[in-house]
C-alpha cells in the first residue's frame, strides 16, 4: 500500500494533495532546499553564479542557490511565494493550493 492509498485518496490531483498533506504533517525538513528538477540538495550560489539572477531580484533578496547536478541557479520568486502560501493554508487546515 502506498502512502497516498494509506491516506484514503486515490488518483489524480487528490493523490498529489494527499501526498502534500502527508509531507506537511511529517514536518518537511528545510523546504525549498532541493532542486525542483532532480531533488539534489542546493548549495549557496557563488558570486559568479549570482550574475545569472535578475538584478531586480537581487535588489530585493541577494540570496540564491545553485544545483550542481542541473547546473542551474535558483532564487526566491513567485513559485516560492505561492508554495509558502499553500503551506500556510495547509497549516490552518485549509487544503487550498495558492494560485488556483
Amino acid at each position: 500500500m502506498t502512502i497516498v492509498e494509506s491516506l484514503g485518496w486515490v488518483g489524480g490531483a487528490l493523490a498529489g494533495l494527499a501526498l502534500l498533506r502527508y509531507l506537511f504533517h511529517r514536518r518537511l525538513h528545510r523546504p525549498f532546499s532541493r532542486c525542483l528538477d532532480c531533488n539534489t540538495p542546493l548549495r549557496p550560489a557563488s558570486p559568479a553564479q549570482l550574475r545569472h539572477v535578475p538584478r531586480s531580484t537581487l535588489a530585493i533578496d541577494p540570496t540564491a542557490w545553485y544545483c550542481p547536478t542541473c547546473d542551474k541557479v535558483l532564487w526566491r520568486g513567485s513559485h516560492v511565494r505561492r508554495m509558502r502560501h499553500t503551506l500556510e493554508n495547509f497549516a490552518r487546515g485549509d487544503w487550498v493550493v495558492a494560485g488556483h
